[in-house]
């Protein structure tokens, strides 16, 4: 069984690339709500290519992120990003509509 890689984004940038699958998916944090009917977390921690286990969240790229978990059927998109955060984004959308 192939393992799932994942990939982060910010407005459609790449900020962290995933070269050749050796950052695998472990785990999310507590979900903090949905962004675009993206799931969002607190958190996500992966495996490095040299093994250890990290994790990341809001803070570590100084605002919300997009993550890409990459498996053997597919991609699925979530979101890195504090209660606060979505609240304030999904608040902002509502008044938009």
């Amino acid at each position: 069984m192939k393992s799932a890689i994942v990939s982060f984004f910010r407005g459609g940038n790449l900020l962290h690339a995933n070269r050749d699958g050796k950052m695998t998916f472990v785990s999310f944090g507590q979900p903090t709500g949905c962004i675009n009917n993206a799931t969002c977390f607190e958190s996500i921690t992966f495996r490095d290519d040299r093994g250890t286990l990290r994790t990341v969240s809001e803070a570590s790229y100084r605002g919300p992120v997009t993550v890409r978990v990459r498996g053997a059927n597919g991609g699925q998109w979530f979101g890195i990003a504090s209660a606060a955060t979505v609240a304030t984004i999904t608040s902002v959308e509502a008044v938009e509509v």
